[in-house]
């Protein structure tokens, strides 16, 4: 294995770790309040927006997101644990979507269908 892939090893699970950490702190937060929060609300224990995302995304399900916020899944109803799958679900036929068509767009250019 050379150095630069043992490097981004390295700096992905650092990034593993990290984001693993944002979760549990994510957790304790929404644990302790019980009720939904938004970003404002977690920018005051000094959660940015993007951390909040990758803390979601890290939670193993344990944080739910909505139109209200971020929520502990284990103090949400099952139907704003729904919601929130549903939303998820969509989310990620429209990235696909949008992944399909870029592959589209890399297959004409490449047979010389589509110039830059």
């Amino acid at each position: 294995m050379s150095e630069t892939q043992d490097e981004m090893e390295l700096a992905e699970r650092k990034d593993a770790v990290q984001a693993d950490h944002l979760a549990e702190q994510m957790m304790t937060i929404l644990q302790t309040r019980a009720t939904w929060l938004t970003r404002k609300d977690l920018a005051e224990y000094g959660l940015t927006e993007r951390q909040c995302r990758i803390a979601r995304q890290h939670s193993h399900g344990k944080i739910i997101s909505g139109q209200l916020g971020y929520r502990a899944s284990g103090a949400a109803t099952l139907e704003e644990l729904r919601i929130s799958a549903n939303t998820l679900t969509s989310m990620g036929r429209a990235i696909q979507g949008e992944a399909a068509d870029v592959w589209r767009v890399i297959k004409q250019r490449a047979f010389g269908e589509l110039r830059p």
